[in-house]
């Protein structure tokens, strides 16, 4: 259960309300967006202020309002990052796996799974 800590990701379990090309262009912006230094709170708000440009609701309140205004909610956009990160949907605190794994580890393992996307 802890492999990704030894090595990245050989494979991505994509959730289905997620298709490969929508995983691609999330994870670009993101990997715009991304700063290595934020604390939990700011870099689960980086996460939210790449989601309307993106189609995706920064509010999961207002999503389930009105669903078919968006892709999806923030709670995707982060399952799209921990898919590239960790290969797994769900696994502990995300930030927490980024912090221990460090800036480089983690954008390598984004644009392996851009590539892998893109495909």
């Amino acid at each position: 259960y802890t492999e990704y800590f030894f090595a990245a990701p050989k494979a991505y379990e994509l959730p289905e309300n997620i298709n490969p090309a929508d995983a691609a262009l999330v994870l670009r912006e993101y990997v715009k967006a991304y700063n290595p230094d934020a604390d939990k709170d700011g870099w689960f708000g980086t996460l939210k202020e790449i989601c309307p440009a993106l189609g995706y609701s920064p509010d999961v309140k207002a999503y389930k309002k009105d669903p078919d205004s968006f892709k999806g909610h923030v709670g995707d956009v982060s399952t799209m990052v921990r898919v590239a990160i960790t290969g797994r949907r769900n696994t502990p605190d995300l930030y927490a796996i980024m912090q221990l794994l460090g800036k480089e580890e983690c954008l390598n393992r984004i644009e392996n799974a851009i590539a892998f996307f893109k495909q």
